[in-house]
């Protein structure tokens, strides 16, 4: 497969049958579509060799000049058909063109593998125009391609341009962390939508539950609670969600150590797989509804932002107040600075954990403990997240659930000695 993208002697006769290759892909798709244009096979192909001409003389007057006539045919031809005729098949042989041309140019192996990607890409969405028309006309409202838009550019254009590192006081506020969160609950929150409206409420709520445990448990707390408070009749299916969610938490916890300390990783296997198992009987329990009888409320957006931006902010006090507690009380107690810094990130502790484990060796039953002390300082923070941000019934179940893992895990690990 490498011969078709390394230069060599064979170059010039490969990249002109990749070079036909486009004009092929693009002229069987279109001589297929059955439009009303009276553009063929032919002259796909014809346009892939024009522009694989251009592309090996490397004389840019003539390659302008050809783009020139080409547009100058293009427009004619255009200009000559039905009025209601549309600009998709002009626009495949631009593409065809300049795809082409890129696979044609020598030494540039990078360019050719992005340009065939692109023709193979570009030629099955021209295929699946019906699909696609009806799924935008269809399947997505306005609202959700607004909002889509909008996720984008909190991920794309906010996040890029706010400062990397940390300020104010004991450099508490990381402003690129913070929006991260902000981040993670919308993203929960979106694909959960859309996973709820194309798989099934129940379904799909419990793929979005997973997902969000193995992303963050404590956003995904957030975007369940927010859910919930805008549609309290399914409270306890978001509660369920939440359990899931914060079940998924203890596996993560296991396989992140397993990767770089495996001795951590079997001394808290156990009861951190006994609480997993609380945790999905809790989400999983099966109820006398079905899933279809799941009630579907229109909760009007799949992005909601304020919410997500108060989480972040809340991050922010208890970042401040974890780091201001270390710095005043030191952290000569293991433990008890675990648990602080549990109240914003587990993972953190988890990775710290095994690398105090590694430098001083703690005896590895107080740094299993240090990580169940992370694990249940942040219950507490979800438990607030919980309270203050949804329904008395969401925030009583998921309390009562993530109280029962807890408790499980820590029982099981005292048990253990």
């Amino acid at each position: 497969m490498d011969v078709l993208f390394a230069p060599g002697t064979a170059a010039p006769w490969i990249s002109a049958a990749l070079a036909v290759l486009i004009g092929l892909l693009f002229g069987a798709e279109r001589e297929t579509a059955r439009t009303n244009v009276h553009v063929g096979l032919r002259d796909f192909v014809a346009i892939s060799v024009i522009a694989h001409v251009c592309s090996i003389i490397a004389i840019p007057w003539v390659t302008v000049a050809v783009v020139i006539a080409l547009a100058g045919v293009i427009v004619v031809h255009h200009m000559r058909e039905d009025f209601a005729a549309g600009v998709t098949t002009e626009i495949a042989l631009v593409a065809t063109f300049v795809l082409a041309y890129l696979v044609s140019l020598p030494h540039e192996a990078v360019l050719r593998q992005v340009a065939l990607a692109l023709a193979v890409l570009l030629v099955l969405l021209l295929d699946a125009k019906p699909s696609v028309k009806r799924f935008f006309r269809e399947t997505v409202t306005e609202t959700e391609v607004a909002d889509t838009i909008k996720f984008l550019a909190l991920v794309f254009v906010i996040y890029p341009l706010l400062p990397d590192g940390r300020y104010g006081p004991f450099e508490a506020f990381a402003p690129r962390s913070l929006w991260m969160a902000v981040v993670l609950v919308s993203a929960i929150s979106f694909i959960g939508y859309f996973l709820e409206k194309f798989l099934g409420a129940r379904s799909g709520l419990r793929a979005a539950a997973i997902i969000g445990g193995l992303a963050s448990t404590t956003a995904a707390t957030q975007a369940f609670a927010q859910r919930a408070k805008a549609q309290p009749e399914r409270a306890r299916e978001y509660a369920r969600a939440a359990a899931i969610s914060n079940a998924v938490q203890y596996g993560r916890v296991v396989a992140l150590l397993a990767i770089v300390w495996p001795d951590l990783a079997w001394m808290i296997m156990l009861p951190f797989g006994g609480a997993a198992i609380v945790g999905l009987v809790i989400g999983m329990w099966p109820t006398a509804t079905r899933d279809a009888d799941v009630p579907v409320v229109d909760i009007g957006n799949p992005l909601r932002i304020a919410p997500a931006i108060k989480f972040a902010a809340f991050l922010g006090v208890v970042s401040l107040g974890s780091k201001w507690a270390m710095y005043a009380y030191g952290g000569g107690a293991f433990v008890w600075t675990s648990a602080l810094a549990g109240l914003v990130d587990v993972d953190a502790v988890v990775l710290s954990a095994g690398d105090r484990h590694i430098a001083v060796q703690l005896p590895t039953i107080v740094i299993a403990w240090s990580i169940v002390a992370a694990m249940a300082a942040n219950v507490i923070v979800k438990s607030v997240i919980a309270a203050t941000s949804a329904t008395a019934q969401f925030s009583r179940l998921v309390i009562v659930g993530m109280t029962a893992m807890i408790v499980v895990c820590a029982t099981i690990l005292l048990v253990m000695g």
